[in-house]
């Protein structure tokens, strides 16, 4: 997970230079293109499209293809550190969804949990000290479509292949994102391609990786590494942007990542109980 996550700060990083000469729009389309390309060689008497859980991989290309787009928009137009932190969101979105969607029941301390990470976004949102821009709403809708990725992800993780998962991801994402890049396409340079090549390189570098540690750990169990995006992305954004998160983002990304990290853990603990006290029948080993 760690390497997951400084794969992915240094691709949002890399996403501003290959945005220059063309919209980040057809760099996104551009760096699924590549790693689908990358997976073909996996797809080898493989069936092309996933013969069990469509429907879940369909929706994590949806819901991925969109938020990547918003993702690699919003950080063309905000300093890297600041969106990273906004990102975090994402669990938080994740626990509600899971109330309002599953039905799922929430204690008073995954509530007061969610109630504090809702405050760091405010804290580095600021509403009234400072407009709520449009690309502060763009990450948050990043966010959102990555929660219902992640929880895609988890899902198919129990039976399906970590290979499978990121190879469908990319087949699927591809043509969707390729649509919004039409309306502003330019071929790119070759300057610009490698920028994209490297994009595409880090990126598909992160999923494998992202897909491989839910399949072998508990996500309570990695969920903390995960907040080394944050670190890495302020790290990449004063070395190559001058930029430099004020007081109020390490606050905020502070008060975020601690209510994250808890959702995550209490979640485990949780299922752990559920599987314990789950009668089984005879003969039948424990839950997987």
């Amino acid at each position: 997970m760690a390497l997951s996550s400084v794969s992915f700060a240094a691709m949002s990083a890399l996403v501003r230079p290959a945005s220059a000469e063309i919209h980040p729009f057809e760099v996104t389309f551009f760096r699924v293109l590549i790693g689908t390309v990358a997976m073909l060689p996996l797809t080898r008497g493989r069936p092309l499209f996933p013969e069990r859980k469509r429907w879940a991989y369909v929706l994590r290309g949806v819901v991925d293809g969109s938020g990547m787009l918003l993702w690699f928009l919003a950080i063309t137009l905000m300093p890297l550190a600041e969106a990273t932190a906004l990102n975090f969101t994402a669990p938080l979105f994740g626990t509600l969804l899971a109330i309002v969607v599953l039905g799922e029941v929430v204690r008073v301390r995954r509530w007061l949990a969610i109630a504090i990470g809702l405050v760091g976004a405010m804290v580095i949102l600021r509403p009234g000290a400072r407009e709520l821009d449009l690309p502060s709403l763009l990450v948050l809708g990043a966010a959102l479509a990555s929660a219902i990725s992640r929880v895609t992800v988890r899902y198919l993780s129990r039976t399906e292949d970590a290979d499978a998962i990121v190879r469908y991801h990319f087949m699927l994402v591809a043509p969707l994102a390729l649509v919004p890049a039409l309306f502003f396409w330019r071929w790119p340079n070759a300057e610009t391609m490698l920028w994209i090549l490297a994009v595409a390189g880090f990126g598909t570098l992160g999923h494998i990786c992202v897909a491989r540690s839910y399949a072998l750990s508990e996500t309570s169990e990695v969920a903390a590494l995960d907040f080394v995006q944050l670190v890495a992305a302020a790290a990449l954004g004063y070395v190559f942007f001058a930029e430099s998160p004020d007081r109020w983002t390490w606050i905020g990304a502070g008060l975020i990542s601690g209510a994250a990290i808890y959702i995550a853990r209490r979640e485990a603990r949780l299922r752990r109980e559920r599987a314990v006290a789950q009668p089984r029948p005879a003969g039948v080993g424990p839950p997987t």
